[in-house]
């Protein structure tokens, strides 16, 4: 047990590389928080860097249960806490926790959070935290409601902004202890949306990654060579890579010499967005842009250290997903390399114009080309915004900093299991 005396779960989730989760948890086990993390599975484990590898020690995966056994379970934990049985129960069948809302599936749900409980009880969880605002967190509440210990929620990007997202919303944070965001932006999305409670306890803790990992390099010059452009993250239409590569393309058109690398993989559910980005690519000629797919944190890292300026042109999807405080932004900023990115989502409160970066608007090649013909030109403004940009990360997105407020929020151990609220029912 830590210091705090507390132990917290974090779950129900996808242990993956994504770094901002993995590196939250080492954080607040370094600050003396236990945490236990339970997930569904690991997935893209050749991706994961050291901060994910030793999480998955502490992890616990939800194996699926046959039906006989879940059918024990449910007589063993009915006849020892029959109230808190039959509330939860009731709370699935009644609550609209998402549009794919059957009596099927609402079985389901309560079958996993009645499995979940029953490793939350073995391991004496006393806090439950859920990662995201997704049907996941719907489980991570009946569960707690199922042990009576408290259950907290962080919402942060698609599972707030998305339209996909809008049922069951208000459910999932009106019930909580508290919620956790990470930005400005999102907490007055999340306000709107709690117009039932509104004096539900919303917290905003920035994001964060460690600095120690993120050395950035001595400034050279890049005048009269090759500029070399770096973007990353998933191929997906909120990061609106389509107006890189045309940004490219007018930068070609006017003489510049440069080379730009796109990192990160294709994600299943967005095949369509990739395609159309390949079609664009190959329709422009474009060989100075090199897709180089999902990469380990060592690779991406000497990727930063080669490039000479780093775009995330990100965009409003029509999904309604964004970008709100992207981690490849920090990193690249970490790095001291001098960043253009747009004023889409919290973007502009890791980013100050003309001081840590430019920001330009969103899907305006046009304006994307200028603010990098701007720094190919000027040395001197490149070397300023990239050493603006470390100390705006800093001081704002240091994880070991950002990680005290979750370590104060989880320590004061005096949260009820569920706060009155307006509930969404069927």
């Amino acid at each position: 047990m830590g210091r705090s005396g507390l132990r917290i779960t974090s779950g129900i989730f996808r242990l993956s590389a994504k770094r901002s989760s993995s590196g939250k948890s080492s954080a607040l086990l370094q600050a003396g928080i236990s945490v236990e993390a339970v997930a569904h599975e690991a997935g893209q484990l050749e991706f994961f860097g050291e901060d994910a590898k030793k999480l998955m020690a502490r992890t616990h995966y939800l194996q699926p249960v046959p039906r006989r056994a879940l059918a024990f379970l449910a007589a063993e934990f009915s006849l020892r806490r029959p109230l808190a049985f039959l509330r939860a129960f009731l709370l699935t069948i009644l609550c609209r926790y998402g549009a794919r809302k059957s009596p099927a599936l609402d079985l389901e749900v309560f079958a996993r959070a009645l499995h979940f409980a029953t490793v939350l009880e073995a391991k004496a969880i006393q806090h439950l935290h859920a990662p995201w605002a997704s049907l996941d967190a719907f489980v991570a509440l009946v569960s707690a409601r199922l042990l009576g210990i408290p259950y907290s929620v962080q919402a942060r990007a698609y599972d707030i902004h998305r339209h996909s997202s809008t049922i069951g919303f208000e459910i999932k944070l009106c019930h909580a202890a508290f919620v956790v965001t990470n930005s400005n932006y999102n907490e007055s999305a999340i306000r709107s949306r709690l117009s039932g409670n509104p004096t539900q306890k919303v917290y905003i803790i920035y994001d964060g990654i460690d600095l120690d990992r993120f050395g950035p390099c001595a400034y050279s010059s890049r005048s009269g060579k090759t500029v070399r452009i770096l973007s990353g993250g998933n191929l997906v239409e909120p990061k609106g890579f389509e107006y890189l590569i045309l940004a490219c393309k007018l930068l070609k058109e006017r003489g510049y010499g440069i080379s730009c690398e796109i990192v990160g993989g294709r994600v299943a559910s967005e095949t369509n967005y990739h395609i159309k980005i390949l079609k664009l690519h190959n329709a422009l000629d474009m060989n100075e842009i090199v897709f180089f797919g999902r990469q380990s944190f060592d690779y991406v890292l000497k990727k930063y250290e080669a490039a000479d300026i780093f775009v995330l042109p990100a965009v409003t999807a029509s999904h309604a997903g964004r970008d709100i405080t992207p981690n490849v932004l920090m990193e690249a900023m970490a790095m001291k390399l001098p960043v253009v990115t747009t004023r889409s989502g919290a973007i502009p409160e890791v980013v100050e114009n003309g001081v840590s970066g430019i920001l330009v608007p969103p899907r305006d090649e046009q304006a994307l080309a200028e603010a990098l013909s701007g720094l190919i030109e000027n040395d001197a403004l490149r070397e300023t915004l990239g050493r603006n940009a470390r100390k705006r990360v800093e001081k704002r997105f240091d994880i070991n900093k950002n990680v005290a407020e979750f370590v104060t929020l989880f320590g004061q151990g005096s949260f009820k299991p569920m706060s009155p609220c307006v509930t969404s029912m069927m």
